[in-house]
């Protein structure tokens, strides 16, 4: 089975617990928070997946950042003026995965490189 074929089950099943947990949720059979279903918990959640599958964990780690600034003053007593006080922790962030990406090694020039010695 090829890739496409991986992410179509992934999804499907994905979909198919996802709506489980939603209807059992709407029949008061199980408890799901409130702040599941806010926009900023997809925010992390998008970022949660794109880490889980190395496409882009870069930005995976950029939306889960993103996401949890904008929900903790929703979960816990904090406001957000007191979280901004730490905005340099989203440089330093940066920072890190950007000299990560930097030190890792490039994929598409090791295939090039391979590619060009077969005969």
């Amino acid at each position: 089975m090829g890739r496409t074929g991986n992410k179509q089950i992934s999804t499907a099943v994905l979909l198919i617990v996802i709506g489980s947990f939603l209807l059992l949720h709407r029949l008061h059979l199980i408890y799901i928070p409130w702040y599941i279903f806010t926009w900023q918990f997809l925010l992390i959640g998008i970022g949660v997946v794109l880490i889980i599958t190395k496409d882009r964990w870069e930005s995976g780690v950029v939306l889960i950042t993103l996401g949890g600034a904008f929900l903790l003053p929703r979960v816990i007593d904090i406001t957000f003026r007191e979280i901004w006080q730490y905005w340099p922790a989203l440089l330093i962030v940066i920072g890190i995965v950007m000299l990560i990406r930097h030190l890792e090694p490039n994929k598409s020039n090791n295939n090039h490189i391979n590619h060009g010695n077969q005969q």
